[in-house]
């Protein structure tokens, strides 16, 4: 697994659960990137060009911090990873009537959440994937952030990978001149031109 396969990953399952649930708990939006992408109108799988910015509720992975060890042939990491789940309140993204409470609107975040992160831990954990969520997830319940009547969940968790290691091997023997020396000499080579 690559990061850009992690986010395809979220990407896909938000896809697919408005494709199971076409009139209740669907997504408007996924992006990967800065939350202040928000305000931005980002192109996206979802809304084309994105004439109309974003639609809610939306799903945006951030930016991860990413630990990762490295042996001979294999690489294993983690994703320091946060996850910001927003919706309106107040009013739809046709700006028509919606008296839901900011707690009510949470409530209904909270479920898309558990849902999203239930489905990333079991496809994930395939053998085609090789992924998953491996700590407690951390909810921090806010609103108003960034817009008025915004409503937003912002999880913290750490995702597990196994990435396939490419194999580029460095035959130091095969080089030319200065450079073929096995072990290194103790002269510095970027001086040798």
């Amino acid at each position: 697994m690559k990061l850009v396969q992690i986010s395809n990953l979220f990407n896909q399952i938000c896809l697919a659960i408005n494709q199971a649930n076409p009139q209740s708990s669907r997504v408007g939006f996924y992006h990967y990137g800065w939350y202040s992408d928000v305000n931005t109108n980002v192109q996206n799988n979802w809304t084309g060009q994105n004439t109309v910015g974003v639609v809610y509720p939306s799903v945006q992975l951030l930016y991860p911090t990413a630990s990762v060890e490295i042996k001979e042939k294999s690489v294993k990491g983690t994703l320091q990873c946060r996850v910001i789940f927003s919706d309106l309140q107040y009013y739809n993204n046709d700006a028509s009537v919606n008296q839901r409470s900011i707690i009510e609107v949470q409530s209904d975040l909270e479920d898309l959440a558990v849902n999203i992160f239930s489905e990333f831990n079991r496809i994930g954990r395939t053998k085609d994937y090789q992924c998953g969520i491996t700590t407690p997830i951390s909810i921090d319940y806010l609103s108003d952030a960034h817009n008025n009547s915004l409503v937003l969940l912002d999880c913290g968790f750490t995702i597990w990978y196994i990435w396939d290691c490419p194999i580029y091997p460095a035959d130091i023997s095969l080089l030319t001149g200065d450079f073929n020396d096995v072990p290194p000499p103790i002269k510095d080579l970027e001086q040798e031109i």
